[in-house]
């Protein structure tokens, strides 16, 4: 691989692009009218949203796909979407949301209307009442990045 194309962070080697294998239904459905998907199957069984370097996207279609006609291959630019995904689409990170804030959806539908972590911490909806509630719900996003960043 290209020196350009990869990028070392805390001594791991990231590709620049990393792969997607989406069904029409994935790309036409959800990514395309809603801007994010929880996966395909296999992602919702395993709890992970799979991702292929290019060495990889072959072998994945020969195993996961095989015969299937309906198919796109998304290049996902790493510099860009890796942190956004993370804490604003991931799965398992919504999932969590909805589960810590049953009644505050309003507050969990932020998730889906920002384009970066930082527009997320700015749009953070503001609370009243008692003080020290106050300052856990402030902080409440900035425990959860940390949480999923460890």
């Amino acid at each position: 691989m290209d020196e350009k194309q990869i990028i070392v962070e805390e001594g791991r080697e990231i590709p620049e692009f990393v792969y997607r294998i989406s069904t029409r239904e994935e790309w036409e459905e959800e990514l395309q009218k809603k801007g994010f998907t929880y996966g395909g199957q296999l992602d919702k069984t395993t709890s992970s949203f799979h991702l292929s370097n290019l060495n990889q996207v072959k072998a994945t279609l020969e195993n996961f796909f095989q015969g299937r006609e309906d198919l796109y291959l998304l290049q996902i630019d790493t510099n860009k979407e890796a942190v956004s995904h993370l804490f604003l689409h991931c799965s398992k990170v919504l999932q969590l949301w909805t589960e810590l804030l049953p009644t505050q959806q309003d507050s969990v539908a932020i998730l889906y209307s920002v384009d970066s972590v930082v527009d997320w911490l700015i749009a953070w909806p503001k609370k009243t009442g008692d003080p020290l509630s106050c300052r856990v719900w402030r902080y409440l996003p900035y425990a959860a990045c940390w949480v999923f960043d460890h």
